[in-house]
């Protein structure tokens, strides 16, 4: 026993020589502090913490009783944190403790006592905890090696190679564990846990013993995996499992059919009974530790990604297979040569009779199936162009089945971008009520929401994904979250109901009580939770304020106030909401208020303490009949038939109307945390007013987008969810567009790296604080899409200064503005170190804004740093010695830059743009001499990458072309359509594809056809187009931005719009939209039986 606790409590050689290996990775935090695991500074690993799991248990089974309990936690903590188990469905453990011959446990009547102290609520935990305690008794039962099978998963940094294998105890009850005798080390997450269980789910029953797993690699036992791709492994070994019990049934003799050792098996799966495989990553990593031959059965969808990633040996093959019962055959092996020599006279015949008459049967076969294929395709596309409008994600999903089953079906393509663009604005979408959805609420702390419709029930669904979670049963509407006491309240027809929202599926707590206050024949016209979620507050038609204690779900109080104070003088309520009161410093915290529209056109407000009365806004105040009311402690928000009224509740005075410049009457409005929520036909915004703190953090979604919306709600997080026609429900999404990316931050310009980094300026306020390097792209799921950023790889920090342009070189970064009044180059080296500061020799002159850089840039290939000025000329200097080499006069730049030559020593320039003057010149930066073309009325340009291609935008909204000796090629591009004059352009890399911003979208043209390529691509806020910038890649397309208001050359820098814009693959966004593909019942209901159901999208939410 004493080395028992030396193990448990104390750090010994052993403890020392198993801490090197991943203790940070493998150690699992939440044992921290809970003796006898050491403290998070120590970051011991898991398989160290399970040995002081182990020594604790030993303790359990040979130390005093009455520490047992004591000990038997610390094994618990160790099972409950490790998810490397499935809880038994059925059975007991305490039987296959009692199956166990006399004499075989060392301490039978200890394990007993110690499973019996459990309590139900325990049960989860007590075969593995029974067969731990066996093993280290040195009782476990003798197992049944059933199967084993090559895995590919994830290492961290690196693939590994692995077997996985299985052995059964068939006294135990159906379960899966991992073998005591090996993994009791082993940790997992949730991600793994689940493949445990999706596994379980396709293995459908058919296990009827406990099935015990251990995984070792090349370094022996391996102590920790969080990959899913295991999860197509123990499938088949389950499978495996089930079939060993069978064998007597079996057609063909096992040693005919057997896992092949040299199969490997990668996969996730999607928790059906039908065990589908679903997309992982990292197949460069688990590619690259597979033996020279093997063979590799992966996910169908997976087959492209796995073919680009492989590298080395070309005799190993790829299988990918759609479910799991397909890789388990894939993953069996034959004796081939038996089975021939049995079955070669029968073969002998086939093949005779194939070489006679198949061929050409099997041609005319083909035929037919070519064109009713083609005729299928061509139907399916037809139904969704029917029901773009009507079914929008059922309508793209057929169009995508109709380009799947048949490339290149006439419309396909454009009914996905037909759907795609009526519903921009939208990160994912469902299905949520078979007609309509009356109430949404939203829980963005728990990733969840929750409707009521047209069908009677109370539903759940993932705010990530869209799925559903599960559903109540009941006749609901008016749902209302209380975030802090995770309660929904909602209307039922016997009165408020009230439901627990802490777990994935609202749980009943019970109907409260009609308020005692009340008159006969009124009904409740809001409820709400107050701030500090302790009491819920309803609000009846006739002013009485009914408050309900959630502890007891008793009412705690109840008053009716009417006018001059009088309850027997009864106001008529049209809508209410709660609220804090205005703070004022120095006083004690504000009072929490009902705050009550009432029908003779008054804002009114209740304290719910001290009940007194208080007015908020007289009638006169409010532009027209108000419905709705929402409030916090800064605003008071109506909706009227002109738009909504903003009210400052302090000052007394109108702080906005309309809102947004909405001047519509809104179906839904709902106040939050400073901002509104606005909704109506035209679609949902979330607008902030500028007062509140949180206000920043709903910015991004103030046009309104989603299409109509008859419902809508607002999570803690500032996630909005609208119902819209038909019974569907979407999250807003600050993404301009289905082809839009997250927008960057607040930035004065953008500049493309080759490496496709993009540098921005670190504004904050009117100035710039340096620059910052980020990677754009497709970032992970994010709570309150407003408050998401990408990551910074680079900071370049400076003082505050403004900041025209940017540049980076190999080794160098530079911007381009005015630094206390005057013309500055600011250089950094490129890993963020400040370097100098650089002034324009001569050159500033007059007012501050002749005292302004306007553009910068390295010379490829060479020693030189490039820098316009506002007045025109260009700046040289060494980059070795950053001496001034001397200037290149041009005329004025009216605020423009230059592009450079992607490999010569060239810079194109415009001077005096848009002038009837106007110039292109081309200034060779070496011997600095300079050729140029007439280019009236000019006011931007573009070069493309190479400087084969020169794009031209007049004035006159034409776009013309130049070669690369500055002749004119080509017919001019006349911009049709275009409400607003033409502002920013950009030519792809290759000159092939020009892009030209009209205020707030940018159309995309073949410029040797002028035919539009893309959809329009919209910015995402109100912000207006200034400049276009194109990725070296051609992949993304960049928009630098200002405010739409104030003075032109005095508006602040908004958000740098990104778009994709190279080869668009429009199943892949319209996946991303979806979610998910057609499920097998509408593949039966659109498609037909006689197709073979095939998955559309990978996991894209």
């Amino acid at each position: 026993m004493a080395t028992l606790r030396l193990v448990r409590d104390e750090t010994t050689q052993v403890h020392t020589l198993m801490t090197p290996r991943a203790a940070a990775r493998t150690t699992v935090p939440a044992l921290a502090d809970h003796p006898p695991f050491r403290p998070a500074r120590d970051a011991e690993p898991g398989v160290v913490q399970a040995l002081r799991a182990s020594a604790a248990l030993g303790l359990a089974l040979v130390d005093d009783l009455d520490g047992a309990a004591a000990q038997l936690d610390a094994g618990l903590r160790w099972l409950d944190n490790s998810w490397a188990r499935l809880p038994a469905p059925g059975g007991s453990a305490d039987a296959l403790l009692r199956s166990l011959p006399p004499g075989r446990a060392g301490h039978p009547a200890r394990i007993r006592r110690l499973l019996n102290g459990l309590g139900p609520q325990r049960r989860d935990a007590e075969l593995p905890l029974l067969l731990w305690l066996l093993t280290l008794d040195g009782a476990l039962p003798k197992l049944k090696p059933v199967a084993s099978a090559s895995v590919l998963f994830d290492g961290g940094n690196t693939g590994v190679r692995g077997v996985l294998s299985v052995a059964e105890l068939s006294e135990g009850p159906p379960a899966l564990v991992p073998d005591p005798r090996t993994m009791s080390g082993f940790r997992a997450d949730e991600g793994f846990h689940t493949s445990l269980r999706h596994a379980w789910i396709a293995a459908g029953g058919g296990v009827r013993g406990t099935v015990l797993w251990s995984l070792a690699d090349d370094e022996g036992v391996t102590a920790m995996a969080t990959d899913p791709s295991l999860g197509c492994a123990f499938a088949v070994l389950l499978g495996e499992a089930g079939r060993a019990r069978a064998e007597g049934v079996r057609r063909l003799p096992t040693g005919w059919r057997r896992l092949n050792p040299r199969i490997a098996l990668i996969g996730a799966l999607d928790g059906s009974t039908e065990g589908r495989l679903t997309s992982v990553g990292g197949y460069e990593a688990k590619l690259g530790v597979v033996h020279n031959g093997q063979t590799v059965v992966l996910p169908y969808e997976d087959r492209q990604r796995a073919e680009d990633a492989w590298e080395g040996d070309r005799s190993a093959q790829l299988r990918p297979v759609h479910t799991a019962a397909q890789a388990a055959k894939a993953a069996r092996t034959v004796d081939m040569p038996a089975l021939l020599r049995s079955l070669r006279p029968v073969i002998g015949v086939l093949i005779a009779l194939a070489l006679i008459g198949g061929g050409t049967t099997y041609a005319l076969y083909l035929r037919g199936q070519t064109k009713a294929r083609e005729a299928l395709a061509a139907g399916l596309v037809a139904k969704a162009m029917t029901r773009r409008s009507s079914e929008p994600r059922l309508a793209g999903l057929l169009a995508l089945a109709g380009q799947r089953i048949a490339p290149g079906t006439h419309n396909a393509e454009q009914a996905m971008r037909d759907v795609l663009e009526a519903n921009s604005g939208l990160r994912l979408s469902w299905k949520a009520s078979p007609g309509t959805v009356d109430s949404i609420a939203v829980d963005d702390g728990r990733n969840r929401v929750y409707t009521t419709g047209d069908d009677p029930y109370l539903k759940s669904w993932d705010l990530r994904t869209g799925r559903q979670l599960g559903s109540v049963k009941g006749e609901l509407g008016g749902l209302v979250l209380g975030a802090k006491s995770g309660m929904l309240a909602a209307h039922g027809k016997d009165g408020t109901v009230l439901y627990s929202a802490q777990g994935p599926i609202p749980e009943l707590l019970g109907t409260l009580p009609e308020p005692s206050c009340t008159g006969p024949d009124t009904y409740p016209v809001a409820t709400a939770f107050t701030e500090s979620g302790s009491r819920l507050v309803e609000v009846r038609n006739d002013g009485a304020i009914a408050q309900y204690d959630l502890l007891t779900r008793e009412q705690s109080a109840c008053a009716r106030a009417g006018q001059g104070g009088d309850p027997r003088n009864r106001w008529s309520v049209v809508d209410a909401t709660v609220a804090t009161s205005p703070w004022v410093s120095g006083q004690l915290p504000a009072e929490e208020r009902a705050v009550l529209l009432l029908d003779d056109n008054r804002v009114v407000s209740v304290g719910l303490d001290g009940h007194k009365i208080q007015a908020e806004i007289e009638s006169e105040d409010i532009p027209g009949r108000a419905a709705a009311i929402g409030a916090d402690e800064d605003v008071v928000v109506l909706a009227t038939p002109g738009g909504v009224l903003a009210w400052d509740r302090e000052k007394r005075r109108q702080l906005d109307y309309p809102v947004g410049g909405l001047a519509q009457f809104p179906k839904v409005l709902i106040g939050h945390s400073g901002s509104v929520v606005i909704a109506g036909d035209g679609g949902a915004a979330l607008i902030p007013l500028g007062t509140g703190g949180d206000a920043a953090s709903s910015r991004g979604l103030e046009r309104p987008r989603g299409g109509a919306t008859g419902a809508a709600a607002v999570g803690e997080s500032f996630t909005v969810v609208t119902a819209g026609r038909d019974g569907w429900v979407g999250v807003l999404d600050r993404r301009p567009g289905p082809l839009g990316l997250l927008p960057a931050e607040t930035s004065s310009t953008a500049t493309f790296d080759p490496d496709g980094s993009l540098l921005l300026t670190d504004v904050s306020g009117n100035l710039s604080y340096g620059l910052q390097r980020i990677d754009p792209g497709p970032l992970a799921y994010q709570q309150n899409p407003a408050m998401a950023e990408y990551p910074v790889r680079t900071e370049y920090p400076a003082s505050g200064h403004f900041i025209n342009d940017a540049a980076s070189s190999p080794a160098f970064v530079a911007s381009a503005g005015q630094f206390q009044g005057a013309s500055n180059i600011a250089v950094w080296k490129r890993d963020g170190t400040w370097l100098r500061g650089l002034r324009l020799p001569n050159a500033d002159r007059g007012t501050s804004a002749h005292r302004i850089a306007v553009g910068v840039g390295f010379v490829p290939d060479s020693d030189l740093l490039v820098a316009r000025h506002v007045d025109g000329p260009l700046y040289l200097w060494s980059t070795r010695t950053w001496k001034p080499l001397g200037t290149v006069a041009l005329g004025a730049s009216e605020g423009l830059g230059f592009t450079l030559h992607e490999s010569r020593p060239l810079a194109l320039a415009l001077e005096r743009p848009g002038g009837a003057d106007a110039r292109l010149v081309l200034v060779d930066l070496v011997t600095r001499t300079t050729r140029a073309v007439d280019t009236p009325r000019v006011h931007r340009f573009a070069w493309s990458r190479d400087g084969t291609r020169v794009a031209l935008l007049g004035l006159d909204n034409t776009v013309r072309f130049l070669d690369a000796d500055l002749h004119a090629t080509g017919d001019p591009l006349r911009l049709t359509g275009a409400v607003t004059a033409p502002s920013s352009i950009a030519l792809s890399p290759d000159g092939k594809q020009v892009a030209v911003g009209y205020g707030d979208r940018v159309t995309v043209r073949d410029t040797g056809t002028g035919d539009t390529l893309l959809p329009e691509l919209p910015v995402s806020g109100t912000d207006l187009l200034i400049h276009l910038r194109w990725s070296p890649d051609g992949e993304v397309l960049a928009g630098i931005t200002r405010a739409s208001v104030g003075r032109e050359g005095d508006r602040p820098p908004g958000p740098v719009e990104l778009w994709r814009v190279g080869s668009v693959d429009w199943g892949e966004v319209l996946c991303r939209w979806t979610g998910s593909g057609l499920t097998e019942e509408e593949w039966k209901e659109f498609v037909g039986p006689d197709e073979q159901y095939r998955e559309l999208c990978a996991e894209k939410k």
